[in-house]
């Protein structure tokens, strides 16, 4: 590979990197979907899987017709690599921002100034905390209503529940003397 294969390989990996926040703001904001919300997170997850389009397209135009067929499975495997650390991080990042009490508190105060002790107990009050999260499952579809009550839905047996299941049993692979 040379010098200028480099540098497109560079510009696509730069590309990459904020690629997920450029699909997640046309989505939202240019495409006017996942407004809610309970759907914000949705436009967060799917923002990585969406960039992967135009990724590949913008790929196929400047590095296949560059290298060999070697170079490019190894500098694919390095851009797509790149691009999926960075939509793990953008969304990690997102929804620290939309869901951290913390960030909320801080960003609260930096608007108002001051926040009294006993409006952050009012406004961040476990129940409010548990309904926002059960919201969330349910937009997701990890968690179903039914007769009144909350049921795994159809993702939550393999998006929730499965996942969960692999850590734990890890855990006590890894740790077995210790209790439950």
């Amino acid at each position: 590979m040379n010098g200028s294969d480099a540098s497109v390989v560079l510009v696509l990996v730069l590309t990459g990197a904020i690629l997920p926040f450029l699909i997640h703001l046309f989505l939202s904001r240019g495409l006017k979907l996942f407004r809610q919300p309970a759907d914000r997170q949705k436009g967060a997850i799917l923002s990585g899987p969406v960039g992967l389009i135009p990724l590949l397209i913008l790929f196929s135009f400047l590095v296949l017709p560059r290298v060999g067929s070697a170079a490019a499975a190894w500098t694919a495997l390095y851009v797509f690599g790149i691009y999926a650390c960075s939509s793990y991080v953008y969304f990690h990042f997102f929804n620290m921002s939309e869901t951290a009490r913390r960030i909320r508190i801080l960003v609260h105060g930096a608007a108002g100034g001051m926040i009294p002790t006993q409006e952050i107990g009012a406004t961040y009050t476990p129940e409010g905390m548990v309904a926002i999260r059960l919201e969330r499952l349910v937009a997701l579809k990890e968690l179903q209503v039914r007769e009144g009550r909350y049921v795994i839905g159809a993702r939550g047996l393999l998006g929730l529940l499965l996942p969960a299941r692999m850590v734990f049993g890890l855990r006590r692979f890894l740790l077995p003397g210790e209790k439950r």
